[in-house]
């Protein structure tokens, strides 16, 4: 199995291709993301990992990064993507924080959720959503409080779970640090 640890900086990962642009991290491929196409073949790797480097981009910036993953990732290939959540300390702490993530952050990367843009955008299949609390935030209990549910855009039926805690994190801030989504490579 092949594994990319894109913008890696300073978490070198044994066994993987890490790749950054900095003079001071451990990667062996140095390479600005922002600059197309990165040096790997079409359909390389089966995982990719993104770990808190996705928020020193604009929107317009991650479009065109999470459309050369899926170009370098392979059919049906796990990308995995770490932010900080946006009312969480950590992400003010940094000032090079361009973008803000929540749990709503990349619908428009979802296959066949029906959310439009003048970005022209890969589609992936939505694995996984994770939310680490902080310590204040697992004091939060966190059980279903609403189901939502709608009809999409495209005419398909739209459901999730909000629960107790992800409706005081709305509110308050430092109840979560990180989000974590997991995608899969979808082939349209």
């Amino acid at each position: 199995m092949k594994k990319l640890n894109l913008g890696c900086g300073t978490d070198h990962r044994k066994g993987w291709v890490n790749l950054d642009f900095s003079e001071l991290g451990l990667a062996e491929v140095k390479h600005d993301m922002l600059k197309f196409p990165y040096p790997f073949k079409d359909n390389e790797f089966d995982y990719i990992l993104a770990s808190h480097v996705l928020e020193h981009f604009y929107y317009e910036e991650i479009t065109k990064i999470m459309n050369e993953i899926h170009r370098i990732i392979k059919k049906s290939g796990t990308l995995e993507i770490r932010v900080p959540y946006y009312n969480s300390p950590c992400n003010f702490e940094v000032i090079d924080h361009k973008t803000k993530f929540s749990f709503q952050s990349f619908r428009p990367f979802y296959k066949g959720k029906g959310y439009h843009s003048s970005l022209d955008k890969k589609e992936w299949e939505i694995i996984e959503t994770k939310a680490t609390p902080t310590t204040i935030g697992r004091l939060i209990p966190n059980f279903t409080i609403h189901k939502f549910r709608k009809i999409n855009a495209i005419g398909q039926l739209d459901e999730r779970n909000i629960t107790l805690r992800q409706m005081v994190s709305f509110s308050i801030g430092n109840i979560y640090s990180e989000l974590r989504f997991k995608f899969r490579k979808w082939q349209s």
